[in-house]
């Protein structure tokens, strides 16, 4: 079985997240993996890591702690790379950065937001475990998943 695991940015693989792209018809939905590396050396609160199979990088995510305090881990960024994507990693993925929330002693959900439109990724997130709230950030839904109701 495909296993994926998260590697912290480091100047040993930041070119690998650079490298990763979504699909063209997914621009609108993902900020682009080299802004989101700019924010989270501005921003102290950010966690970027890349997502690997192996030693591929398939993915990359950025979790933000600045609502850890209230136990709120938000998955700030997310994406698969566009040739690897319709093969599970996603999901495998999501599970790797549950386990990670996890491990944070102070974390009780996971967080985030994401593209209204129709062929969005709500239904990816809800099958996942992921609940709306009602909550609207940035003109985009927001869904949470309680740790001790997600993914095991």
């Amino acid at each position: 079985m495909t296993k994926v695991k998260l590697k912290p940015i480091t100047r040993d693989n930041y070119m690998d997240a650079f490298r990763l792209k979504v699909h063209p018809a997914q621009e609108d939905l993902v900020a682009d993996n080299i802004g989101s590396l700019a924010q989270a050396y501005v921003f102290d609160y950010a966690r970027p890591f890349g997502i690997y199979r192996g030693d591929e990088a398939v993915g990359f995510v950025m979790l933000s702690v600045e609502d850890l305090e209230k136990g709120d881990v938000w998955v700030w960024r997310f994406m698969i790379g566009s040739s690897l994507q319709r093969q599970g990693l996603g999901t495998l993925a999501m599970k790797a950065i549950i386990e990670h929330v996890r491990s944070m002693p102070q974390a009780t959900k996971i967080k985030l937001s994401h593209n209204p439109r129709e062929d969005g990724p709500g239904p990816f997130y809800t099958g996942l475990g992921f609940t709306y709230t009602g909550e609207i950030e940035h003109d985009e839904p927001v869904m949470e998943m309680k740790l001790s109701d997600g993914l095991t």
